[in-house]
């Protein structure tokens, strides 16, 4: 009988294994490039900001800046650590800094937009926002996705 078990333990099909879960199915995909065509800081829209001219592209945990520019001063890109939280809603999104720093954010997807809401202070004791919708103490981006 314990040969029998064993047997079918060892050579039981994938179908037994255990399923991954839904969520796991469903989360949504940063990796790529990123364009920013929203931009808001404290609840007034800005257009006219050298922001606008960001591409962000995600590659797992790694966030890297660049600014499409003409300008004679170069722009050096930068290299951002992010942490995402699919489980609380709206997700949790920590921006963080080569420093250390940490900028607390919440994002949502939908299809090739991307929206970031951080808090423009990273004083440690600053809570996450709570919603998508900006405001005063908060950097909002909307971000287009450039190739798939």
């Amino acid at each position: 009988m314990v040969r029998i078990l064993l047997a079918l333990l060892l050579f039981a099909p994938p179908a037994l294994a255990a399923p991954v879960p839904k969520d796991f199915r469903k989360l949504p995909k940063l990796d790529g490039k990123w364009k920013i065509v929203e931009y808001s800081s404290s609840g007034r829209d800005i257009k006219t900001s050298s922001i606008l001219n960001q591409t962000w592209e995600f590659d797992g945990e790694k966030l890297s800046i660049t600014r499409n520019t003409t300008a004679k001063k170069p722009f050096k890109p930068s290299e951002i650590k992010v942490k995402t939280d699919v489980k609380s809603k709206p997700m949790a999104f920590d921006y963080i800094f080569a420093t250390g720093t940490v900028r607390k954010g919440v994002y949502e997807v939908n299809s090739d937009t991307l929206v970031i809401c951080l808090r423009l202070s990273t004083v440690p004791a600053q809570e996450r926002p709570t919603t998508l919708d900006g405001g005063v103490g908060l950097l909002r981006y909307v971000l287009k996705r450039v190739d798939k």
